[in-house]
């Protein structure tokens, strides 16, 4: 884990207080798994969880989120941390199966650098009951601790506040879940007909959510600015590319996307 600490900003949304230790006899069993790639990392886990509890909890460290998912269903433990790079399994298939056993799972999600897909994943992902942490590994262990503590201690989600400044562009409002539904159909190179009928969305709406993601996510292009009159920029093309710059659209991912809009096509033809 690296230590460049960043102060926390005095704008920032999450919520800034002085944790207090629960009392000793309330964490005498408890467990903690963490799904980590980097087995070198073991020992920072170590020091940085023993530092805010009163008793050494007990520490399961697995590589991969098959084995997390595995381990969650027979066990149970109190708390999760996942690292988004864990080897063999998405990430969010293994928060999905956590918290399809427990809908009060805690999960600690640890990034290396802010997407807002993750956001997009999680919240698509979490039960009602469920608690989460986001938090960049760019933090120092005081930063990535005082997050785990709001979850685990506190019963709050945790935002990293360097997701608040990475997701801030001026004159831009985010985009909706169906604007975003969108944007990921137009980047698997789908037409508005077929996006439509995808959506259950008529082909007018479709193309009306196509013209609000362009303003928003293009209203600054340098690229539009040079093409008022629309005849030398591809602005679908365009704005994929943006997508994939700030982040919304993850290239890693893709396979996955890929993967739903093929279920859909086969789900299709069965029709």
């Amino acid at each position: 884990m690296q230590t460049n600490f960043l102060p926390t900003p005095t704008d920032s949304s999450f919520l800034f207080f002085q944790p207090a230790a629960l009392p000793a006899q309330e964490l005498l069993t408890v467990t903690i798994l963490v799904a980590d790639p980097v087995v070198e990392l073991q020992n920072s886990y170590q020091q940085m969880l023993n530092s805010f509890l009163p008793t050494s909890p007990k520490i399961v460290f697995v590589r991969t989120g098959r084995e997390a998912a595995t381990l969650y269903e027979g066990k149970q433990p109190d708390l999760v941390i996942l690292d988004v790079k864990i080897a063999d399994a998405d990430v969010f298939e293994t928060a999905r199966r956590i918290w399809n056993h427990n809908r009060s799972a805690k999960i600690i999600f640890l990034a290396e650098s802010h997407r807002e897909w993750h956001l997009r994943q999680i919240k698509k992902l979490l039960p009602d009951s469920g608690l989460f942490g986001y938090i960049l590994k760019a933090q120092n262990q005081e930063r990535i601790r005082y997050g785990v503590e709001c979850v685990f201690l506190h019963n709050n989600t945790y935002l990293d506040p360097l997701t608040n400044h990475s997701r801030q562009v001026p004159g831009k409002n985010s985009l909706t879940d169906a604007e975003y539904e969108t944007l990921v159909d137009m980047a698997l190179g789908l037409t508005d007909r077929v996006i439509a009928a995808r959506r259950n969305v008529s082909v007018r709406g479709i193309q009306n959510r196509i013209t609000l993601i362009f303003q928003k996510l293009l209203e600054q292009d340098p690229l539009k600015a040079l093409d008022p009159d629309g005849g030398m920029v591809n602005m679908r093309v365009r704005v994929v590319v943006e997508a994939i710059r700030r982040g919304l659209i993850d290239v890693e991912h893709f396979a996955n996307y890929e993967r739903d809009l093929l279920d859909y096509a086969e789900g299709s033809k069965a029709m």
